[in-house]
């Protein structure tokens, strides 16, 4: 009998998705790229997720966010994703949590993955070394200042390998992380007089693509269908 996840388990496989059902999942940040990101586990039947924000909707994230619209303007941001989760997947656990700040050392130990959004490069820091120090996979979004282009190309990269974060990666090495990958964009359109029309939709990419490695990294299927 067919079933919401029905599709994907024609590509992953009953065990994957038995994997799935069973992960917990953190994510970071419910901007245009964390709610993305959010959703899309949702749809790939990951069986809890652990939301850290304390966003407000507010008017700049209608270009972007998929929580954001005029009825969710004011809100918080945990209750509108949850509220939208739920509606996709009834039977999801969602945990809510307020973003942490850069002086605390919340628990991933529980965790299967982590995806972080924040652009903050203290909390990344603090959210890297503790993701590390619980055995826990992480990946972090970048957006180098939301500046994105309609022709981006999105790439997944350990940080000291991107000549443009290497702020970041001074800030993870000071917190004893050596290595930490992240998802960002690279300009191939060449200069930074382009449209920033498109900036929403490219952070909301950003998300998609963070959250397909986190279902590689559970299920450890790859992007051919066949196990890692």
């Amino acid at each position: 009998m067919l079933n919401q996840f029905s599709r994907t388990e024609l590509i992953l496989g009953a065990a994957a998705m038995e994997k799935l059902a069973n992960s917990k999942v953190a994510v970071i940040g419910l901007g245009a790229s964390g709610a993305a990101c959010a959703e899309a586990l949702a749809r790939s039947a990951v069986g809890c997720i652990a939301l850290l924000s304390g966003e407000t909707v507010t008017d700049d994230m209608l270009g972007g966010s998929i929580i954001a619209n005029r009825e969710t303007l004011g809100l918080n941001a945990v209750d509108v994703a949850e509220k939208r989760l739920l509606s996709i997947n009834s039977e999801i656990k969602i945990l809510k949590n307020p973003l942490p700040e850069a002086t605390e050392t919340p628990d991933f130990s529980g965790c299967d993955y982590v995806v972080n959004t924040s652009f903050d490069l203290d909390l990344t820091a603090v959210l890297a070394a503790r993701a590390q120090a619980c055995d826990t996979p992480i990946i972090s979004v970048l957006d180098f200042g939301g500046i994105a282009f309609a022709n981006a190309e999105f790439k997944i990269a350990d940080v000291n390998k991107i000549p443009q974060a290497k702020s970041l990666g001074f800030e993870l090495r000071r917190a004893g992380v050596k290595k930490h990958r992240v998802v960002y964009p690279v300009n191939v359109t060449g200069g930074a007089s382009q449209s920033h029309e498109f900036a929403g939709i490219n952070a909301c990419a950003l998300g998609l693509i963070a959250a397909g490695e986190v279902i590689k990294g559970i299920t450890g299927v790859t992007n051919n269908g066949k196990g890692a």
